[in-house]
């Protein structure tokens, strides 16, 4: 029982220490965005873009993640369908370092809430994380001590979702825009959490109550992605094989030639059509 006790406090100790390290930030208060114009950092650059991948898993911690093939052979299926950047970014693992030919990148977080960060451009992996609840404060102390280590920090699958009205307003930008950018319509992330969370704070429900209903809006979205392909690069993500045979079908329907741009993947699989 002596012994039961001291793991059990040794266990709360660990992890209750990230929040009692955490600092307590002051942040500005919101502000709405104002101007006529979006500005564009990229707008006096030079060069010749890139086809890139920053985040694909490969297989890693023994099988324990997600990831299914080896770190090269995911570089090598991105090189085979035209990506000039086939980025491998393992859970707190960095490839680059390991002999593999690909960014350093790694995948940051091991917290309930799947609340996960990209380090890009990584010197060493940052492993402080909060297991359980993450307010603001802990959530800018991870994305500081991640950044300290790395070019820069991407927030990987946010917990928010574009709606058709939103995709309606993005489609609207990009064809008086002029440029293509890429836009990945991915389904299926956090439906059970943003459901808990809205229901415990009585917020409106900001996800379908019911699975078709998502399945329904997903095969819209990804119609309207395609049918725009001229003015964006469509990549349609999902680990449901029937969203992703749903979007390969109306790929194959169109003219192949002109849906060059337009990527499929599932988990680590990436195809091209």
């Amino acid at each position: 029982m002596l012994i039961f006790r001291r793991v059990l406090a040794t266990f709360v100790l660990a992890v209750a220490l990230p929040y009692l390290l955490a600092p307590v930030y002051r942040f500005p208060p919101p502000r709405q965005f104002a101007g006529t114009a979006l500005w564009n950092p990229y707008a006096h650059t030079s060069g010749t873009w890139q086809r890139t991948n920053l985040h694909a898993h490969g297989r890693s911690w023994g099988g324990l993640t997600n990831g299914t093939q080896l770190d090269e052979d995911v570089v090598r299926a991105y090189r085979q369908r035209g990506y000039a950047v086939a980025g491998v970014s393992d859970y707190h693992w960095i490839a680059a370092q390991h002999g593999i030919d690909t960014l350093p990148l790694y995948e940051h977080g091991y917290n309930i809430a799947k609340g996960h960060q990209l380090a890009i451009g990584a010197r060493s992996v940052e492993w402080l994380d909060f297991p359980f609840w993450q307010g603001r404060d802990q959530k800018q102390y991870v994305i500081d001590r991640v950044g300290a280590a790395a070019d820069l920090v991407a927030i990987n699958h946010p917990n928010t979702a574009y709606s058709e009205d939103d995709l309606r307003g993005l489609l609207e930008w990009l064809r008086r825009r002029g440029h293509p950018i890429a836009v990945r319509l991915v389904k299926g992330a956090y439906w059970d959490t943003e459901t808990m969370h809205a229901i415990e704070r009585g917020w409106p429900l900001p996800v379908f109550a019911e699975k078709w209903q998502t399945d329904a809006s997903f095969e819209r979205m990804t119609r309207q992605l395609l049918d725009n392909h001229h003015v964006l690069y469509p990549a349609i993500a999902s680990h449901n094989v029937r969203s992703l045979a749903h979007a390969i079908a109306l790929a194959e329907m169109r003219d192949e030639r002109s849906l060059g741009n337009v990527t499929m993947s599932s988990r680590i699989v990436s195809r091209s059509t």
